[in-house]
Parts: C-alpha cells; sequence; structure tokens
C-alpha cells in the first residue's frame, strides 16, 4: 500500500480528491537542475470526482509537491476513456509574476535584492528564500520582464546558483548547499545496467583578448575615444600546453572597468578542459530512489574508473516494478581527471603488455629456441580465466593485460579466515588491503579484503556505510586491482 504522500492528489479552491486511476507504468517523473521538473501519466475513466478535476492549469500534489497540469489528452477507444496529462512544477509558474519597472543602468545586486524586485508584494503567494554564498555581481537594466527572465537572470549571473523550488517558495541555493553525498554508489552491473560517457572537446577554449568599452562621453566631436584598461590576453596555461591554443572571440562588458574585475570575468568564459557527460539506467530500489542533487559514486570495474558525480537529471518511474529509471550525471573536474588516469592506466598496462609479448617473440627469434613455447607463453599472459570453488561459493577470475577483476559469490563468510588461496597468475607484487562496495536488500554495505603476495585473499569485515558492522549469510561483489 503507497504513503499518503506517494498518491496522486488533485487539488482545488475547496477540496482535495485522491486520484486512484492512474496506470502506474505510465507515471513518470522527470527534473533537470535549472531547466524543469515535470510529472506525467495516464488516467483511466473511474468516474471519480478526481478524474473529472483532470483539467488544464488544475494542480495535481506528488510527494508534498505541486504540479499544474499544462496538458490534458482525452481518448476515447473501443469503450474505454483515458486521459493523458503532463503537469510543471508550480515553481515554474512564477513565470506569471511580471516587473514592469526597470532600473536603468548598471548597478550592483545580491541575489535577494534581485528576488526582492522581482516578487515583493506578487499576488500569487510566492516568496523566496537564498541558502549558500553569493558575491555581489552587476547587472545593467534589471527588470521590465516576468519571474520566468528573473530566474535566467539569476542562474546566469551567479554560475554557482541552483533553482530548487519548494512548492512557491522560489529558493536559490548555492552548488555547494544543493548537492549532498549520502555515501551512496553507482555500480556498472551493480545498480546499473548500462553507463554512457561522452567525451567532448568540441567547446575547448584557454585564451581570451579582453578589451575595455569606451568611457562615456568620450570619442565625441572629433577626439578619440578613452578607455579603462588596455587590452590584455588571460589564457589558461596547462590548457594550452595539452591541446594548443584553442582561442574564445574577443570579450568587451561595460560591467567591469577595472582590468582585475574583468580578468576574473574572462576566466569564467574559458572551457579549458573537454566536458565529460554520463548517462546511466539505474535499477532503482525502493531504499535508494535516485535523485536530483545527489553526489554518488560511479564505480566501472571494467576501466577501473571509481569517482565522484553530481545527479544533475533523473527520468524515472516511481510507481512501476518494470521500468528502469535513467540518470545524467555531471563531471567535475575531479572527474575528469579520474577518467583521464583510468585511460591513461589502460594504456599504460596495454603498452606494457604488448612491450613483454615483443620481447618474448624476439627474445625467442634471436635465440631460436623454444621459440613456439615463449610466444605462446607471452600471448597467454594477456588474458587469463579461473574459478575457484571454494565451500562458501565461487570466485571467479579474470586477468586482461595486469588488471585482475574478481567476482565473489559467498553464501556465508567467515571473519578472519582465509576464503581462498589466488593461482600464481593472479596473485599481486604487493599486499592489498582495501574495500569493495555491495548492495543487499537495498542497502549499501563495504566489505574489507586482504590479498597476499602469497596469494591469499581474506574477507576481514563487513560494515555498513553508517560504521555498524554487518553479519550477511550471503553476498555477491566486484573488485579490481593491479597485478
Amino acid at each position: 500500500m503507497a504513503k499518503m504522500l506517494d498518491k496522486i492528489v488533485v487539488i482545488t479552491e475547496d477540496t482535495r480528491e485522491i486520484l486512484s486511476s492512474v496506470i502506474p507504468d505510465t507515471f513518470q517523473e522527470q527534473r533537470t537542475v535549472n531547466q524543469n521538473w515535470t510529472i506525467s501519466f495516464n488516467a483511466y475513466d473511474d468516474n471519480s470526482v478526481a478524474y473529472s478535476l483532470l483539467v488544464p492549469q488544475a494542480c495535481v500534489s506528488w510527494k508534498g509537491q505541486e504540479f499544474v497540469i499544462k496538458q490534458s489528452q482525452p481518448q476515447f477507444n473501443a469503450g474505454t476513456n483515458i486521459i493523458q496529462v503532463q503537469a510543471t512544477h508550480v515553481g515554474y509558474e512564477v513565470s506569471r509574476v511580471v516587473q514592469t519597472n526597470v532600473n536603468t543602468g548598471v548597478k550592483t545586486y545580491s541575489v535577494n535584492d534581485v528576488l526582492s524586485f522581482y516578487l515583493s508584494g506578487n499576488q500569487f503567494g510566492y516568496t523566496w528564500e537564498v541558502i549558500g554564498d553569493f558575491p555581489n555581481q552587476q547587472i545593467e537594466n534589471l527588470g521590465g520582464s516576468n519571474g520566468q527572465d528573473m530566474l535566467s537572470k539569476i542562474v546566469k549571473t551567479w554560475d554557482n546558483a541552483i533553482f530548487s523550488p519548494d512548492n512557491k517558495n522560489i529558493r536559490i541555493m548555492s552548488t555547494d548547499n544543493f548537492y549532498y553525498d549520502e555515501g551512496k554508489a553507482i555500480t556498472y552491473l551493480g545498480n546499473s545496467s548500462s553507463v554512457q560517457l561522452n567525451y567532448d572537446s568540441t567547446g575547448i577554449t584557454n585564451k581570451v583578448l579582453c578589451k575595455s568599452e569606451a568611457k562615456e562621453g568620450t570619442g565625441q566631436d572629433g577626439n578619440p575615444p578613452e578607455y579603462y584598461f588596455e587590452p590584455f590576453y588571460v589564457q589558461d596555461d596547462s590548457s594550452i600546453a595539452k591541446y594548443g591554443i584553442i582561442e574564445h572571440n574577443p570579450i568587451s562588458d561595460n560591467r567591469f572597468h577595472d582590468p582585475d574585475s574583468m580578468r576574473a570575468y574572462a576566466k569564467s568564459q574559458l572551457q579549458p578542459e573537454a566536458t565529460l557527460s554520463i548517462q546511466v539506467n539505474y535499477l532503482m530500489q525502493e531504499q535508494e530512489e535516485i535523485k536530483v542533487g545527489q553526489v554518488r559514486t560511479l564505480i566501472i570495474p571494467e576501466i577501473d574508473l571509481r569517482t565522484k558525480v553530481r545527479v544533475t537529471q533523473t527520468s524515472t518511474h516511481p510507481l512501476s516494478a518494470n521500468q528502469a529509471s535513467t540518470a545524467q550525471l555531471n563531471s567535475t573536474a575531479q572527474t575528469i581527471l579520474d577518467y583521464n588516469n583510468s585511460l591513461r592506466l589502460g594504456f599504460d598496462t596495454a603498452k606494457y603488455n604488448q612491450e613483454d609479448i615483443t620481447s618474448a617473440i624476439n627474445d625467442a627469434i634471436n635465440s631460436n629456441k623454444n621459440a613456439i613455447d615463449k610466444i605462446d607463453s607471452a600471448l597467454n599472459n594477456s588474458t587469463s580465466d579461473n574459478t575457484l570453488n571454494v565451500a562458501t561459493g565461487t570466485i571467479k577470475l579474470h586477468r586482461s593485460n595486469d588488471i585482475v577483476y574478481v567476482s565473489v559469490n559467498l553464501t556465508n563468510v567467515l571473519y578472519d579466515n582465509p576464503v581462498a588461496t589466488f593461482p600464481e597468475a593472479y596473485v599481486p607484487s604487493t599486499q592489498i588491503s582495501d574495500n569493495f562496495t555491495i548492495t543487499s536488500n537495498g542497502a549499501n554495505y563495504i566489505v574489507n579484503y586482504t590479498l597476499s603476495t602469497q596469494g591469499v585473499f581474506q574477507i576481514t569485515g563487513i560494515m555498513s556505510l553508517t560504521g555498524e558492522q554487518a553479519q550477511l549469510k550471503q553476498f555477491s561483489g566486484q573488485l579490481n586491482y593491479l597485478k
């Protein structure tokens, strides 16, 4: 039985009616940071009051948040009446607020100043809240537009601003306050069936010419114009060293009259690194619903990638037991660094392995002794598989180049006792004491293990993310390491 908060309620000025005829697999919630927040669903005609109220501009409530119906499409087919509904979060209806006055000229504002200028005394019941630190910024000719333009102005002027409405409370949060880390992970072939990474260098810029606007009142009556500062370049040396010079169009902005403020602004307009966008299919579990604003650890064992990512877009089917959710993950500078390191590691190990093979072939040819055996040995060393049947389950080993992948499936964990002894081909050169993440009954756990230089693999403990020791009778997990 769904909780009251998870029911869809149709709201009017006089009543609140629970909508019981929603077709579960059709219900979808979509949200993208600073862009949109919508729900959509199909419902059948059950002759209820709630169904009859599904008309444009009516409000529906979902998980305590109100959405305004923007599209409703009744369909009549073979005696069955169905309506398709799409609704937008009421926070985006702030576009109904219009500020007709204009503060002319370039002036300095805080985020609260902008919100107050537009929303003070509005007739639609919108309030506002600023959460986090934002430096004052200069804005030219503020006003003469609606509340949606107000939001666009804020997120464009303050690049760390996130619009996160709570019903009609227009909240502007800093990125530090909006994103939160609960220690949860997204693991490929764990709670995610697919991960797509898109590494794009199209927008890289690492050098820009900064030019001053002419001072007001100069350049008239045949006199030359005067400028606040001489033109100068801003550049990112590390990006230039990596990619060469990729120049941005020259920047000139009347808001900046001193070179230091122009330099800081110009630096913010450069994109010195390629972007990394990540899309995942997420197998949603009740205790681990994926949400915009979460910080997750993305784990892809195949490329030895383990990095923090921000969830910036979700498309979920919270009433369906059959449909997976999708999420867009935003890369940070550290994410890109981690990804580059994983690629470099893969390249280096492949390179070293190829060098080993080439060396073995050359030695065999030069010595003309046991050539075929040496070549076969070098080639077989690049990949290998092994399955260990132990008393408590199975441990599968796969070696690709110098990376060993381990899949553990145990029915009973014996603390302080060796679980298995790995064959020599999988034994690391130095002892490993590490951990990996598993999911059991919707909860994440950290499994600590050691692997000695004698090949003794041992589980030393299983802890919940809150630090309590867990007693699991059965679990499956994956880990990998450099041999």
